[in-house]
């Protein structure tokens, strides 16, 4: 499993087999489950923010990897695939 390089603020839920990992360093990570070993790993890395994240949420009702988040900035930015629409 990989590492960030600064403190872990957040997990959600992303999909059935996905779920978003956010920290300190401004990333999301997305991670794929690996059943029946239960591990993950990183499928996708998100530079979201240029300070630190302390939130973040699935969009429900979005395409499944649609999510929102939120940083010291005070700034909320969403996302739709791994892109800032």
């Amino acid at each position: 499993m990989l590492s960030f390089s600064k403190a872990i603020r957040d997990l959600c839920i992303l999909g059935s087999d996905s779920f978003l990992s956010a920290s300190n360093d401004g990333d999301v990570k997305i991670w794929k489950l690996q059943m029946p070993d239960v591990s993950a790993d990183v499928v996708r890395t998100i530079s979201a923010h240029d300070h630190f994240i302390y939130t973040m949420t699935p969009l429900r009702g979005e395409q499944e990897d649609a999510f929102a988040v939120g940083g010291e900035n005070s700034g909320v930015k969403i996302f739709r695939g791994g892109q800032v629409p």
